[in-house]
């Protein structure tokens, strides 16, 4: 029998950015998130900057960082930054 799927925990930032995007663009995240309750490690793992170690996938114009902790069985959506803005930790 297959594990329950992933607990999704969105922090306060993540969701107030979240909210306050476009519906279609809200849609497609909720999409991508659905996927990763399947498969949390699907996505690549950003190996430097502010976000290392956590995993991300691309919405549109929109990067979204996640964590997946096995041990509590959740994945953690820590933030939504715009895909061509800089990394804070690259300016």
């Amino acid at each position: 029998m297959a594990p329950p799927p992933p607990r999704v925990v969105w922090t306060r930032e993540a969701r107030f950015r979240f909210e306050g995007l476009p519906s279609a663009i809200r849609a497609e995240i909720l999409q991508k998130i659905t996927v990763i309750e399947t498969h949390p490690r699907m996505y690549q793992v950003e190996p430097g900057g502010r976000w290392a170690g956590l995993r991300r996938f691309r919405a549109h114009n929109w990067k979204v960082y996640y964590a997946f902790w096995e041990a509590e069985n959740k994945v953690y959506i820590e933030v939504l930054w715009p895909a061509r803005a800089a990394d804070p930790s690259e300016e």
